[in-house]
């Protein structure tokens, strides 16, 4: 089962990252991007290694790595004075993302189960 996990991890990874890419330019930012200074799109987890812990849990990276910046959070989550990129935040924890993640997963089960 390895080789399904590894792969549906992967391709999970590639979906929100090129996702994200999408939302993260200065149109969907606040003020049309005029204070952005490029550390969100910087900041992305591009890397879809897969980290194995044991035989049974396997992790990999996606979306941003907030020791390179903490911007990404600002602006999923807003501040008192500027409201949210909801886009950003619908990347990551919308119904419809979860759906398309279970959905690249299921394919990717049957596939297996095929062999």
């Amino acid at each position: 089962m390895k080789p399904y996990v590894d792969k549906s991890l992967v391709e999970s990874h590639s979906h929100i990252t090129s996702n994200i890419e999408g939302h993260a330019q200065k149109g969907f930012y606040p003020a049309k991007g005029k204070y952005s200074t490029g550390d969100t799109r910087e900041s992305i987890y591009r890397n879809s290694r897969v980290t194995w812990v044991g035989d049974t849990l396997a992790t990999v990276d996606v979306g941003f790595d907030y020791s390179k910046s903490v911007v990404p959070l600002f602006l999923m989550y807003g501040t008192p004075r500027m409201r949210p990129v909801l886009e950003l935040y619908n990347d990551f924890f919308s119904a419809k993302a979860r759906k398309e993640i279970r959905e690249i997963q299921r394919k990717n089960l049957e596939k297996v189960w095929e062999e």
